[in-house]
């Protein structure tokens, strides 16, 4: 590489964190644009955090993509997976106790 110190200076940008590098992996594994891999990697993290909480990701969505045209903006907080799931536990509950 040719240039001197001073061209070569890094900029004062924070060192990448491992979920960067992973969405730019990610991102990498598509063809098209930068869009379709930000929109891919936005779905794979709604999964993956429906199964870190053990929810079935299918139903999860099934639900929301449902209700959501319906919704507010300030109504979609109701509807993350962390949400989503104590509502469900406790509607589970609630008809639980209703059959007993």
């Amino acid at each position: 590489m040719e240039g001197t110190p001073e061209t070569l200076k890094l900029s004062n940008r924070q060192p990448l964190s491992d979920e960067s590098r992973c969405r730019g992996a990610i991102y990498g594994l598509f063809i098209g644009d930068a869009q379709a891999g930000e929109r891919s990697a936005i779905i794979y993290t709604i999964i993956e955090s429906c199964r870190r909480r053990d929810l079935d990701p299918y139903a999860y969505l099934k639900d929301v993509l449902t209700r959501l045209p319906h919704m507010t903006n300030w109504q979609v907080s109701e509807v993350t997976p962390e949400v989503w799931g104590k509502s469900r536990k406790t509607l589970q509950r609630q008809a639980a106790s209703l059959t007993s």
